[in-house]
């Protein structure tokens, strides 16, 4: 079995900036990743694309959209792409120091942000990539899609029109599967992409939130590789658990922080989320007992202490280890400092959202006819409902909604890939436990590609190769004017360079 990982990181100016600036840094770090470590032009196709293929096998590219695509290179075992991720991220970080210089902006103003969401109405992604032989995506959507939305360990936690929420993709999520990753947007990608010989299948898994928890990315890339590797194999788990409404089950969880409020199912009868992850666990359990691979035992591990931890516990067993439940504390202690409390927050979250586009910023006297002036008609009948209903003060909506910023931007200060980013923060004061990776490892990845999956012969081949004239590579070649390397088997780490004509 083989695993990617990709991130796509928006990038945030704290500077006053244009769209055309920002586009402008997003490409000038790419182009100097480069400079930072041994790479070449990536050429795909006859499709053109900004970005670089690594020694260390990963792939670095600007994303339509202007964000920076960080995608690992193959590997075996779900901690490798953590490690790989990380590592990836360490490269961007020293790329972005020499493009803030030549731009003339500061790099403490610069945020690359390792998140699904801007803030802003757009959306990114955090891809997982599995292989697999006998099964396309579309077999498998009846038995991942229960598996996939239930799973507390991929959410990141968000701030939104219902307040603090688990997840920050499902917003975005309109359909069960889909081919599109832009607009329609599904819980299962279909997309038939193998970018391997036709032996291999790759399952594209692109609901995932982005997690700065090693732990979170560690659950969500290994029980995710785990659940697929199962039914790759004849295992058949998850139809029983076929939910009623898939779709409606994302919102309806969103606010659940226990995992506990049943699901209705196809069959007419109802399960929690957690029912329905324990279901999975269990058939995980049986299957690598009778597996001599160590990966999948430290997972099926982490996955039952996390499980167990949240139906006991609850939301303050995983306050210092698990993405949502380290912001719900932090978030917590955050607005008691201010005079309010988590659920008052949430309760002005939806009118500050819907009021937001209609402030100037300046400072009004009466708030509500303010509003009144400037909204929809019936965009502000249902403000004025809401407010009535929830007994809240107009007076107290203009500091609402400076805190609700506030919030957000502390959202987005938790997944800055910078030291200096809050999360990092967090863990140098030992206020969460989740890492599993050490500097050694990080510093290892950043210069040498894995030993077991193609991506060692490609970064050897790019060593070799990278001085000579016009030298490009993909994930299956490398090549340039006089040579060139065919890498069709992801699991060969043999290579031999063929002479062109």
């Amino acid at each position: 079995m083989v695993i990617g990982l990709e991130n796509e990181l928006p990038v945030a100016i704290d500077s006053p900036h244009t769209q055309a600036q920002r586009k402008q840094l997003v490409s000038s770090i790419v182009n100097c990743v480069r400079e930072v470590t041994t790479a070449v032009p990536v050429q795909e196709g006859r499709v053109p694309q900004l970005g670089f293929m690594l020694l260390n096998g990963s792939k670095i590219y600007e994303d339509s959209g202007a964000y920076v695509e960080n995608a690992t290179p193959e590997v075996r075992t779900p901690i490798e792409a953590v490690i790989y991720q990380r590592a990836n991220e360490l490269l961007l970080l020293k790329a972005l120091q020499k493009a803030a210089t030549r731009m003339h902006i500061k790099p403490a103003d610069i945020k690359l942000v390792r998140a699904v969401t801007d803030y802003a109405g757009h959306y990114c992604g955090m891809h997982v990539n599995v292989s697999a032989r006998r099964y396309e995506a579309a077999d498998m959507v009846e038995h991942l899609t229960p598996f996939i939305i239930t799973r507390f360990y991929a959410c990141a936690g968000s701030i939104g029109g219902a307040g603090f929420t688990m997840s920050q993709k499902n917003p975005a999520i309109r359909t069960v599967a889909s081919e599109d990753t832009r607009q329609n947007r599904g819980i299962i990608n279909l997309k038939r992409e193998p970018l391997a010989n036709a032996t291999f299948k790759r399952i594209h898994i692109t609901h995932n939130d982005a997690t700065m928890s090693e732990l979170s990315t560690f659950l969500t890339v290994g029980c995710t590789a785990l659940v697929v590797k199962m039914l790759d194999d004849g295992v058949c788990v998850g139809p029983c658990y076929k939910l009623a409404d898939p779709v409606g089950a994302l919102k309806q969880m969103d606010n659940d922080f226990y995992w506990s409020e049943l699901l209705n199912l196809a069959s007419g009868l109802r399960a929690s989320p957690i029912e329905i992850q324990e279901h999975y666990l269990r058939v995980a359990e049986v299957y690598s007992a009778g597996h001599d691979e160590v990966w999948m035992k430290d997972v099926v591990k982490r996955w039952r202490w996390v499980l167990e931890t949240l139906r006991t516990r609850g939301p303050k067993g995983l306050c210092r280890e698990l993405d949502p439940y380290i912001k719900l504390r932090l978030y917590s202690t955050s607005l008691r400092k201010h005079g309010t409390t988590l659920k008052e927050f949430s309760q002005w979250a939806r009118p500050i959202a819907m009021a937001k586009p209609c402030f100037d910023g300046g400072h009004q006297r009466d708030i509500r006819n303010y509003l009144k002036e400037r909204m929809p008609a019936v965009g502000f009948y249902f403000l004025e409902e809401h407010i009535s209903r929830n007994r809240l003060n107009w007076c107290d909506l203009p500091r609402a909604r400076r805190l609700y910023d506030k919030m957000i931007s502390m959202d987005i200060m938790f997944h800055d890939i910078r030291e200096q980013g809050l999360y990092f923060r967090l863990r140098d004061a030992n206020m969460v436990n989740s890492e599993l990776v050490n500097k050694a490892h990080l510093h290892e990845a950043m210069c040498n590609p894995p030993r077991n999956t193609r991506a060692y012969a490609r970064g050897s081949a790019i060593r070799e190769a990278a001085r000579e004239s016009g030298t490009v590579a993909s994930w299956v070649e490398v090549r340039n004017r006089n040579r060139h390397v065919q890498l069709p088997d992801p699991l060969v780490t043999t290579y031999i360079w063929q002479q062109l004509k």
